[in-house]
């Protein structure tokens, strides 16, 4: 009767037991074995801790069976765990950042895409060889197949990095286009191909619109388990615009200032001619020319002056740096109230021309008169 009593009370022990292991494998085959490898190890502790204690109380020949059968279980847990991370191992990855940054007139990542690769390799390198390493119960040569037995999921793992990197370079790819400024001479480049106050406009428009774009890029790309940071790369980004305004500005300033300079040596010309007395009829036909070709340049310092205070004022909206004028208007001012149309000046030579002769040779210079007649 004893000995009933004794079997069916380590019976029912043996049941508590199983039933705790059982709930442990469940357990097991619900926990991440890429996030929570330490979840795995305290499982496995915690049922190595009971099989050593059913192993002290019985002999080793009378457990092997027992104990077999449970590694069988965990095998299989593993191996649930094992396929399923294969399929989604690069999604579950721990976060690998990164940063997108311009340097030496390239679009690169930091850390270096190839660091970046060799790090995400070794990783799938030391999940791979995980059950290589796993002891079990005791047997650990019962895991250490399961690598070959998944070859096939195993390729298809490569192959999903293979693609992931290949995402990877289509970033670099597409955000290329935002750091072209920097593989030119934009100061040359601004200054050889721009020459209309409209070439400006557009550029400056063009530019406004970028920098909003710019300002609309992502702080953050998520490519699987790559996180890359775009902080370093619109800091660049912002820095090359700057770059291209400040060269649109120099350049209109340059622009204007050479206007400048033809205003004031035309105006220079043309006072002198206007304070100028001829004192012969040589000197008057001379003189006639001379406002003559003054007069004929008018048109052209008109527009002239008018397109530096345009550009004078977009300097102003852009950067509130205009030129000077000061120096110029007073003396254009000037020249606009003493100029007298061609006819006048025909008739004010000939004029002169009359009291000239009234002094001298009355018929040679009768023959000149035609000469300036308007």
């Amino acid at each position: 009767m004893a000995a009933a009593e004794e079997l069916c009370s380590r019976n029912r022990k043996l049941r508590s037991v199983h039933v705790t292991l059982a709930n442990t494998i469940v357990g097991l085959i619900n926990t991440d074995l890429q996030k929570d490898l330490e979840g795995w190890n305290e499982h496995l502790r915690m049922m190595k801790a009971i099989v050593a204690k059913e192993e002290r109380s019985t002999t080793k020949e009378q457990m092997k069976l027992w104990k077999d059968h449970w590694e069988h279980q965990l095998y299989k847990a593993l191996q649930i765990q094992y396929c399923y991370q294969i399929v989604n191992l690069s999604d579950d990855f721990e976060p690998i950042q990164a940063d997108l940054v311009y340097s030496r007139n390239k679009l690169v990542f930091r850390p270096a895409l190839e660091d970046l690769r060799t790090k995400f390799y070794k990783s799938i390198l030391k999940f791979v060889n995980l059950p290589k390493n796993f002891s079990g119960l005791g047997d650990a040569n019962t895991y250490a197949p399961i690598p070959e037995r998944n070859a096939e999921g195993l390729i298809g793992l490569y192959s999903a990095g293979g693609d992931l990197f290949r995402q990877m370079q289509q970033l670099l790819a597409e955000y290329q286009e935002w750091v072209v400024l920097g593989s030119v001479d934009v100061e040359d480049f601004v200054e050889n191909n721009l020459n209309s106050l409209e070439d400006y406009e557009l550029n400056f428009r063009d530019l406004n619109k970028r920098r909003r774009e710019a300002k609309r890029l992502p702080e953050t790309v998520k490519i699987n388990c790559f996180t890359v940071s775009f902080g370093p790369f619109k800091s660049a980004v912002f820095d090359l615009l700057n770059g291209l305004s400040d060269s649109l500005l120099l350049s209109l300033r340059k622009s204007s200032l050479r206007d400048l300079k033809k205003l004031d040596d035309f105006l220079g010309a043309a006072m002198e001619q206007l304070n100028s007395r001829p004192q012969s009829v040589s000197d008057m036909m001379k003189a006639k020319k001379a406002w003559k070709e003054i007069d004929d340049k008018c048109k052209e310092m008109y527009s002239i002056m008018e397109l530096v205070e345009r550009k004078n004022m977009m300097m102003r909206q852009k950067a509130s740096m205009p030129l000077d004028l000061t120096h110029i208007k007073p003396r254009w001012s000037v020249f606009c109230n003493v100029r007298v149309n061609p006819h006048e000046m025909s008739v004010f030579y000939s004029f002169l021309l009359i009291l000239t002769c009234s002094k001298g040779n009355f018929r040679g210079c009768i023959q000149l008169v035609p000469r300036y007649d308007g």
